[in-house]
């Protein structure tokens, strides 16, 4: 069977045909239909705009090929498993600080379900988020009391506010971020 031609927007098939595509199918594995329509529709769209302008008549399996592409390129962009060789060791854009396996698996009944993170168990009320943990620092720390805050930014300005109270602090250019 000769391959169509598409000349015009007519001749653009159908989303749902494209997505029913067995080439199409097989090369989006690892991703949800939901987003290989919405790749689908943005080919279509793209191929529309180009339809009037400089506009040469493509093949299906042209069409079908440059699909595929911008989906071969969506897996790649795709969250995933990385290697930091930036010699940083808890770099910000590689996501959150890596946990070994042995300490995943005795945290893990902790972090699939529900916990007391802003309950108290003994008084059936609501209690102070973090207080535990707190707690524990201090005592790790051999500290009268301890804080936890979730980004660098409040840890330095907590630091910064105690050791160096309204006196100048050196700061190199690079640390110089706005909050």
């Amino acid at each position: 069977m000769k391959d169509r031609i598409i000349k015009s927007r007519r001749d653009i098939p159908s989303v749902e045909k494209l997505a029913s595509d067995s080439v199409i199918i097989d090369a989006s594995t690892d991703l949800a239909r939901p987003l290989i329509v919405e790749i689908i529709r943005l080919s279509i769209d793209s191929f529309k705009k180009s339809i009037g302008r400089e506009f040469k008549p493509i093949s299906y399996d042209s069409f079908r090929q440059k699909i595929i592409s911008d989906i071969d390129l969506m897996k790649i962009k795709k969250i995933g498993r990385v290697i930091n060789g930036a010699g940083i060791l808890v770099h910000t854009n590689l996501g959150r600080a890596p946990l070994s396996e042995a300490l995943f698996d005795k945290i893990k009944n902790h972090i699939t379900g529900y916990g007391n993170l802003e309950f108290d168990v003994a008084t059936g009320k609501r209690g102070k988020r973090g207080i535990l943990a707190e707690r524990y620092l201090a005592i790790i720390s051999e500290a009268e009391a301890g804080t936890i805050v979730n980004n660098n930014a409040a840890a330095l300005f907590i630091i910064l506010n105690t050791l160096a109270n309204r006196r100048k602090v050196v700061i190199s250019r690079g640390e110089l971020v706005q909050i």
